[in-house]
């Protein structure tokens, strides 16, 4: 007959010791935003320029829509921006 689970203290400390460090490691300060560039009409916006403007610190990022119509920015630091876009010229 198999013996039943037994409670051990000892292992429970260890693990209490070990797993909070390794749990640390899933987050990150960093964040992705993606986002579709429309027209008013709804159709999609190839190769538009988006900008990411920082505004507590000034400055910002530009990322270039694909042929989609999706542009992404990677590796953001915590902040407060707010999105704009240059208007395409013809």
């Amino acid at each position: 007959m198999k013996k039943p689970f037994q409670f051990n203290p000892w292992l429970a400390l260890l693990l209490s010791m070990f797993l909070p460090p390794l749990c640390g490691f899933a987050q990150t300060n960093s964040a992705v935003l993606r986002g579709t560039i429309s027209d008013p009409t709804g159709a999609r916006v190839p190769a538009a320029t988006v900008v990411l403007e920082e505004i507590n610190q000034g400055g910002g990022r530009e990322a270039t829509a694909d042929s989609e119509g999706t542009s992404v920015f990677t590796n953001l630091n915590p902040m407060e921006a707010r999105p704009g876009w240059f208007q395409k010229r013809n």
